[in-house]
């Protein structure tokens, strides 16, 4: 029972960051305490945090902009003089990882996780992240596809929580 519960803590802390920076998805409330307003923010994890990986941001023009995420796997990004929507990939440090992306509308909390990965590969039709990333075409990239997509995601892991009792 304490591994469900584990999981069904993990499966919702995890796709809490999916979508919308602004909250309409998951994702954080507006601007960071102190922040500016135009903060794109989160953390890299897949359980563990994503320490010292690199975190590329592209926005909907194409500009890219890096960090690297620290031991707990935070990023940030001052978003100003970008457009939204944004594409984020998240690279571990470790040779032959594989990454993660994630879709911000607007600024805030948006975190990147194994779950907003197959939200995004879903909301693409199955198509392949990291080509979209790569092309820098987001027109398929909308917060309505985003938002449906993870519903069907977080409906699909409900029943098999259920199921399990949780």
């Amino acid at each position: 029972l304490a591994s469900a519960t584990f999981f069904g803590l993990l499966l919702v802390g995890l796709l809490a960051g999916c979508g919308s920076g602004g909250g309409n998805s998951g994702g954080g409330g507006g601007s960071p305490p102190g922040g500016s307003g135009n903060i794109v923010s989160g953390t890299a994890a897949t359980g563990d945090p994503i320490a010292f990986g690199t975190v590329t941001l592209k926005d909907s023009l194409g500009a890219t902009a890096f960090a690297t995420t620290d031991p707990s796997g935070n990023y940030s990004f001052n978003v100003s003089g970008s457009t939204a929507p944004f594409i984020l990939r998240a690279v571990p440090k470790a040779a032959g990882s594989v990454p993660l992306y994630s879709f911000a509308d607007k600024f805030g909390t948006t975190n990147i996780t194994p779950l907003t990965d197959l939200v995004l590969y879903e909301a693409l039709g199955r198509s392949d992240i990291g080509t979209v990333f790569d092309s820098g075409n987001l027109s398929k990239l909308t917060i309505n596809a985003v938002n449906s997509t993870e519903k069907i995601v977080r409906d699909s892991f409900s029943a098999q929580l259920i199921a399990n009792g949780l």
